[in-house]
Order: C-alpha cells, then structure tokens, then sequence
C-alpha cells in the first residue's frame, strides 16, 4: 500500500507546482523587519509569528526582508515551524550572524512554485537573488537589497559598487527583473521629513547600478505617484520625528507595464519600517476590483448596532409609506430606490463605524498610524 501512495503524493505535488507556475500574476513585498525579535509563542516582538499572517492576510507570493538576523540554528527553527507553507532563503552576516544585517527571501509556497528555486549570493548578509519558476513558463530574479546605513556613506557606495561588479564578472548570472529593499537613501527631498535637500553620493552609485542592471531609474511607487508623499521609516516622536522613503521597489520597463497597486502599508510587525507592495501581472492577467463591501460578520450580533439600523429601517419604512400616500413628492433625489440605497450605505457605515469602536488596541493604533500617513500624503 505504501509503494502505491507515494507515486499517487508525487504526482500531486508536480501537478501542484505546474498549476502555481502558471500563475499569472504574483504579489511581491519587501519590509526591513529590524532584527529577529523572538520565537516565544504570544510574545509581542514574536515578529516570525506574525509573518506567515502578514503573508496570508496580503496574499504576498514572495516576501524579501532586511535585518533578518538569522543564523543557521535560527533559520532550522523557522523552517521546522512554517516549513509547510513557506520556503525561507537566507544569506547572513558571515561573523555575527544573528546579531547584524541578514537578508532573506520568502516564498509562500502555497502561491509560488520553489521547484527549481536558485539562489545566488551577491554580498553575503546583504544582498542575494532568487530566480523562481512563475508566470506561465518564464522566470522571474528577484534581488533583495539591504545596503549599509546613513552612518556611512563610503561604505554605501562601496557597497552599490560591488553588486554592480558581481554583475559585470558573473556574467552566467541572470539579471534581476526586480530588485528591492532597504537602501538606506533618499533620492528625492519629497521623500523626507522635514524636507531638505541634503547631499549623499551613494544616490550616484545606486543610479550607475540601476542601469547597468536595465532598471528603471526611478522606482515603482514613486512613477506611479508622481507628486504623493509615502513614508517608510519612522524615527523619533513629536518635532524630533523623522520620516523617509528607504525601502523601496525597482523593476524593468515591460516589468511596470504590467505591475499595479503600487503600496506603502503597515506590517504589524515591530518595526520602525513600512512594507512596499506590488502586484506583477502578465498581459492576459483578468483586472479584479475590490469586490463588493462585506458586512462585518464579527459584530453581527452587536445590540448597539442592531439598534441603530432598527431606527434606520423605521425611518425607511416611513418615507416609502409617505411617498405611496401621496404625502411626499418623487423626485430624481427621492424616490424608492433613492431610499432602499441610501439605507444600505447607511448600513455600512454604521457597521464600520462600530466596528471601530470595538475592534482591539492594536488595530486601533494601525488605523491611526494610516490615517496620519494620509494626511501626510
């Protein structure tokens, strides 16, 4: 019975694994996740226990990180506890491993396929590539980026330098469709606040490699939102505050073609870095909206809820009489349907306005980190 079952798993896996390549569209992420935190269960710095949710919640196909801070020992843990549903490729810091630097690839394997994944070491602990089966039969290489921070400008361009050489030497190695990261500049004073203009030469650095690599110069986000402001790193509180742009998403030209939802959106990870989103997609890829709005199941129950659309449903109920006794004119702007629709909506916002009333601490604190990047924006 045994041998009979084990061609039976075989095949079902390679059928998995051609069904996720052919794919048609991915959702790639990058995130600085300021170091390992703690595998304790519960604990709020557990950050790789709010990964696989990060993952799942976004529909991210391949999550790239910074400062991962994984050792060998670290990174066997991770792999024992999600290694169903998630494939981990990982380059650390070849002396203190788990205490600096480390950059890791993601893959969920639940929407990526790993057969046939390579990864290549670019800069140990700062740089590696990751060429993944998907999209039809193409393949995609991934860079994931974590250069050296403000503290060192010459070590930055070094750092832009030695990639761009990997390159021009390693002329086997494909090069990337999409490199992402942290890469610890600015390139515009927009992307900064308090707006200045300050000088940093590594931008120069980072631009020659761009294009020796056949990268857009400018990256995603920023061409497709030309004059918003988006923040990804946060530091300090109150006048002290500082924002910039760090982490951020470079892809080729036919790569923009067809990439959208550009997005700059909170973790829940402990971090003082947002994550930068985007959708790639090929030609034939259907459009998908958002879809209808979905009542809040969670609150269904709520009395304080049911009261309100109680009272809202009476007073409907009241105009449509009225207009049927003739006591009401019907207008463009009342009338039936007019009444039936603003109901609904009004519905909907109630539920979400209570929902915000009782959903926890945290969401609460992520609503309004979101709603003070809008009004930055």
């Amino acid at each position: 019975m045994q041998s009979e079952a084990c061609p039976r798993t075989n095949r079902r896996s390679r059928r998995k694994a051609e069904q996720l390549a052919r794919k048609t569209t991915i959702r790639v992420a990058t995130l600085n996740i300021n170091g390992f935190g703690t595998l304790q269960p519960d604990h709020p710095n557990n950050k790789w226990g709010c990964i696989p949710q990060l993952i799942n919640e976004h529909r991210i196909g391949i999550l790239m990180i910074q400062e991962s801070h994984l050792s060998s020992d670290r990174l066997d843990s991770i792999q024992r506890l999600h290694g169903k549903n998630l494939k981990i490729f990982s380059s650390a810091h070849p002396s203190v491993p788990s205490q600096r630097e480390g950059v890791a690839v993601i893959v969920n394997k639940r929407l990526v396929s790993t057969e046939g994944a390579q990864m290549t070491v670019v800069v140990m602990g700062r740089a590696i590539q990751l060429s993944l089966k998907c999209m039809g039969e193409d393949r995609i290489h991934v860079l994931c980026m974590y250069a050296p921070t403000s503290d060192g400008i010459e070590e930055r361009r070094c750092f832009f330098r030695e990639v761009q050489t990997f390159y021009e030497t390693n002329t086997t190695v494909p090069k990337p469709d999409l490199m992402a990261g942290d890469f610890n500049n600015v390139e515009d004073a927009i992307d900064r606040l308090p707006i200045n203009d300050a000088s940093d030469r590594s931008i120069e650095d980072l631009d020659n490699l761009k294009i020796s690599l056949g990268l857009m110069i400018v990256d995603g986000w920023r061409e497709t939102h030309p004059t918003s402001r988006g923040f990804t790193f946060h530091r300090g509180q109150g006048d002290n505050a500082v924002l910039s742009r760090l982490d951020r998403i470079y892809v080729r030209d036919p790569i923009y073609l067809l990439a959208r939802e550009w997005n700059i959106t909170e973790s829940r990870i402990k971090t003082d870095h947002l994550m930068v989103t985007v959708q790639l997609t090929t030609i034939n890829a259907p459009r998908a909206g958002r879809g209808c709005p979905i009542f809040p199941l969670s609150i269904i129950k709520d009395k304080k809820l049911a009261s309100t659309m109680k009272d809202s449903g009476i007073k409907a109920i009241r105009a449509l009489q009225s207009l049927e006794d003739g006591n009401a004119t019907r207008s463009e702007s009342h009338n039936p349907q007019r009444i039936l629709a603003d109901l609904k909506s009004g519905w909907m916002k109630a539920a979400r306005d209570r929902e915000k009333e009782i959903v926890p601490k945290p969401l609460a604190e992520i609503r309004e980190l979101e709603d003070k990047l809008d009004v930055l924006k």
